[in-house]
């Protein structure tokens, strides 16, 4: 049967897997033996898997260490640092960024990350067995030939080969689930391993044994070894996603897929899908808007932005335009900032020449300075304002009379000078 050995952390031991593995964490090697070798009897035949030689860092990371200055993207497509081992990215403030893909203790190769690079990465220690780096993965390889004639290459360096009883093949059982184990005529074991195109896995002979092994080449597929066989989806099912160049799913990948035609906006490809930024500094003497492009600058966006309005007055912004309108209705007059029927006396229309307007709190008053019973008289206060309003007073003779005289009702005398007016009459003496 085929053997392969696992080197894993430095200890080298015999394992036994059905398949090769391919790809992750582990890798089983391809117990081959050289052209021409006879099958070899004695020792346990081991399989290959991950080695654990080296310790290498893995290459990559995030860019910004060790005081790096970040570098200004519009799209992820001008963040290739020309690593395999990075997944290069815009960020939404604008900055690239690159995240390592390799695990610890992987190291950063021409084709992405593994644990080797060449096969010089790859040393088990044990003479007899070829050792190789595939696909960054180290794998130890059987060699007979390197051993002497009658003796096989097992974990131990070269061993005697075992016998066997010719017919019985139970006394060559290797416990590994990828050989075909017999007794030769020649009393030897023999072991045939994995047809040609299979590789040994802990399960036996597959296609694969992971999904390293299934690695199509295209970052936009999702590669994947299901019971030994191959399996491939398409990444990026999500609406409104698509896979970038680099096998990361986004909304756009490129800052082309986000110009917008609006020549003051930036417009840029992150993280957060495309952005159009207004930058008013493309637009000497105006302004940017996202839509419409350079624009006049308004005199306001918002009535905060205007000057103070007028009293008496709210203050609007329309269409970029301060406007002013009043507070006041019908014939309300402005007090300092408050809307009155009257701000003074002038404001208050006069009943007449007795009754002057006055203003009181804002509203009109109209008092008479005339007493109950008096009469106004061009502007003055009477009990009469002409000789008609003292009719019904009565005169005291048939020779006397009432007049009206400086708001008071007083009688006159028809009587000559010298006499005296009596109920009957003038008289030049008293009245009896």
């Amino acid at each position: 049967m085929k053997r392969t050995w696992l080197v894993h952390l430095g200890v080298v031991g015999l394992f036994f897997v059905g398949a090769k593995a391919c790809g992750g964490s582990e890798f089983s090697g391809d117990a081959e033996r050289d052209a021409g070798t006879d099958a070899s009897a004695g020792g346990t035949a081991g399989v290959g898997g991950t080695a654990g030689t080296g310790g290498a860092a893995g290459a990559g990371g995030s860019a910004g260490s060790g005081g790096t200055t970040p570098t200004p993207c519009v799209g992820p497509d001008e963040c290739d640092d020309s690593s395999p081992c990075t997944i290069d990215d815009c960020s939404i403030d604008g900055f690239c960024t690159h995240v390592s893909t390799c695990r610890a203790g992987q190291k950063c190769c021409a084709a992405g990350c593994g644990e080797c690079c060449e096969d010089d990465d790859c040393k088990d220690g044990i003479d007899c067995t070829t050792d190789t780096c595939d696909r960054g993965v180290c794998r130890f390889k059987p060699t007979d030939s390197k051993c002497e004639q009658d003796e096989v290459c097992t974990a131990g360096g070269c061993q005697p080969r075992a016998f066997c009883t010719p017919g019985d093949d139970s006394g060559c059982d290797d416990n590994n689930p990828c050989t075909t184990d017999t007794c030769g005529a020649d009393g030897r074991c023999t072991y045939e391993g994995c047809d040609a195109g299979l590789l040994c896995c802990s399960g036996g002979c597959a296609a694969c044994c992971n999904a390293g092994d299934c690695n199509d080449g295209d970052a936009c597929t999702n590669d994947a070894c299901v019971s030994g066989v191959c399996e491939t989806s398409q990444k990026c099912t999500d609406p409104g996603t698509q896979c970038c160049p680099d096998g990361v799913c986004r909304t756009c990948c490129s800052v082309d897929e986000c110009r917008d035609s609006v020549t003051c906006t930036v417009d840029a490809c992150t993280s957060a899908g495309c952005q159009n930024v207004p930058n008013d500094s493309l637009c000497p003497g105006q302004r940017c808007d996202a839509v419409q492009g350079c624009v006049p600058i308004p005199e306001c966006t918002a009535p905060s932005d205007c000057p103070a309005a007028p009293p008496c007055h709210t203050t609007q912004c329309s269409g970029g335009k301060c406007s002013y309108q009043p507070t006041c209705t019908g014939n309300q007059k402005c007090c300092g900032n408050q809307c009155k029927e009257c701000c003074g006396n002038s404001d208050c229309a006069q009943v007449d020449a007795c009754t002057p307007g006055s203003c009181n709190g804002g509203v009109c008053r109209t008092t008479s300075a005339c007493v109950s019973g008096q009469l106004c008289c061009g502007g003055f206060c009477g009990g009469c304002c002409t000789d008609s309003d003292c009719l019904g007073s009565g005169p005291i003779g048939l020779c006397e009379s009432v007049q009206c005289s400086e708001g008071l009702c007083v009688p006159v005398s028809s009587c000559p000078v010298g006499q005296v007016c009596c109920p009957e009459g003038c008289s030049d003496t008293i009245c009896l």
